[in-house]
């Protein structure tokens, strides 16, 4: 096994731990969120349980987007498996948005045709418990997503300290309209409910950029061009082009510039040592083109 599949399944292994965690962690929050929601009648309660599901559904198919990206290259695919977290990052996006849509109509009919609110003290230490959670999720998934270089965690980390928000607020305005005559509940719902598809649109965006190709990360192509530079034998680099695969599998190219006095044998080995280096630094396989400068 080469050191990139080393590294890549080591990614992996990562990948679906901190999936299995949130898989859990959300479920058990949701199942805390709907019993509130369900005793007191909180509509907002309730859209943010559902958000707590689609958490969960999101780490089923994170969890099972690392377990097809580890599938090796084959003749059918060359490159790897490592796009299908992309799609599992724009699956996971539909259903948040669908989550927040079901929920702002139910909001709205509540707006119009109000119920009175319940609230007991255990519910606030039931919704204070898992805003604790959501914190924790999101330092973890945040070091994970760094670690890792993980779109689909990185969204994860960001969907956490939302939620961190989303739940503070349902939690004030379930007191607030249990213990005053501001039935504001529905129109908390409704924000929440907006909030859950914005971050629904976000995510599914930056999944269907990755998809069509989105241009090269200019930092890499800013190393790749330094690594190349250092070469005593390089004259000029350009057309430095980066190729996505998936997180951790990108395939570079270049144009180098070498003087024409150079023989066929010497400018062949510059190449080769170029694109050793590139590797071993950036851990980026690339292919080079040379061209002769009078």
């Amino acid at each position: 096994m080469t050191d990139r599949e080393k590294k890549a399944n080591e990614r992996n292994r990562k990948g679906k731990r901190a999936a299995a965690i949130g898989i859990v962690a959300n479920a058990l929050m949701f199942a805390a969120k709907l019993a509130v929601g369900v005793v007191s009648s909180s509509g907002a309660v309730l859209a943010d349980s559902v958000n707590s599901l689609s958490d969960s559904l999101t780490g089923i198919v994170n969890f099972f987007g690392f377990y097809l990206s580890d599938k090796p290259a084959d003749r059918d695919h060359p490159f790897g498996h490592g796009r299908i977290e992309y799609i599992s990052s724009l699956l996971i996006s539909c259903v948040i948005i669908l989550a927040g849509y079901e929920f702002l109509v139910r909001s709205i009919k509540g707006i119009l045709r109000p119920v009175s609110i319940v609230f007991e003290p255990f519910m606030a230490f039931v919704l204070s418990v898992t805003i604790l959670m959501k914190i924790g999720m999101f330092i973890y998934y945040r070091r994970v997503s760094k670690r890792i270089k993980s779109e689909s965690i990185r969204g994860a980390s960001l969907d956490s300290i939302s939620d961190v928000a989303i739940t503070s607020v349902a939690l004030a305005g379930l007191i607030v309209s249990s213990k005053t005559d501001w039935m504001i509940d529905s129109y908390i719902g409704v924000v929440v409910s907006l909030v859950v598809m914005i971050s629904g649109f976000s995510s599914a965006k930056s999944s269907v950029s990755y998809i069509i190709g989105k241009e090269a990360d200019p930092e890499i192509v800013r190393s790749l061009t330094e690594v190349i530079t250092k070469h005593v034998k390089i004259e000029g680099v350009h057309d430095v082009a980066v190729h996505d695969y998936g997180p951790g599998r990108q395939v570079a190219s270049a144009h180098v510039e070498i003087s024409s006095d150079m023989s066929l044998k010497e400018a062949h080995q510059v190449v080769s040592d170029i694109e050793e280096r590139v590797f071993c630094d950036l851990n980026i396989p690339i292919t080079i083109h040379v061209d002769l400068r009078s």
